[in-house]
């Protein structure tokens, strides 16, 4: 198994991003149509077959709801489908939450140039194993291999840098052991999901 991760992705509930690192700092990846880091997690759906996700799937909630998808975040790890008339196919949340996250990879092959196939992706700290393994689910039928899930929380506190401030570091003396078993598991790409101890 690989011991690195290609990138970190940020799945919301009304916009998703993507990022990398460069030269040791986190960069938030650029959408190369409009020069937005956020993308509007709407997928919508052609009567031609075309898929559309973002800025134009939104757009489509007001033109053609039928065929739009949203907040469907909320619905992971649920029985919850739904036909687009436009296809006649029934999706679920895993199969639109894919859309995105298929647009994610893609902005970030650009960046690469090579296919991502390591990731790391937030979860809501409320999500049980059911809503994890649709994460998970969804990131496969995105085309990755291994995927890392981390709370958001735990991403919020790392991205503002808890380990350099003395108040975090303090308030969070008693979870050292998670901490460091969060830090391990995201230098070895581990593929399991990582929560904080209850």
């Amino acid at each position: 198994m690989r011991q690195t991760i290609d990138i970190g992705i940020d799945l919301g509930t009304t916009n998703s991003a993507v990022a990398v690192v460069d030269n040791g700092r986190p960069k938030v990846l650029k959408d190369d149509y409009d020069n937005q880091e956020l993308l509007p997690s709407y997928v919508a759906f052609g009567s031609d077959g075309s898929v559309h996700c973002g800025n134009a799937a939104r757009n489509a909630l007001l033109t053609d709801p039928e065929n739009a998808f949203e907040g469907f975040k909320r619905l992971l790890g649920t029985a919850w489908r739904r036909t687009a008339p436009a296809t006649g196919v029934s999706y679920g949340p895993e199969d639109l939450a894919s859309i995105i996250l298929q647009e994610l990879r893609r902005r970030a092959a650009q960046w690469l140039n090579k296919e991502p196939t390591e990731a790391a992706i937030t979860v809501p700290a409320v999500f049980g194993e059911v809503e994890k393994h649709a994460v998970t689910r969804a990131a496969q039928l995105a085309g990755f291999l291994n995927v890392t899930l981390v709370q958001e929380p735990v991403a919020a506190g790392l991205c503002y840098g808890w380990d350099k401030t003395s108040a975090a570091i303090s308030g969070l003396r008693h979870r050292r052991r998670y901490v460091r078993r969060l830090a391990n598991a995201v230098r070895r790409g581990t593929t399991h999901s990582i929560g904080p101890p209850g």
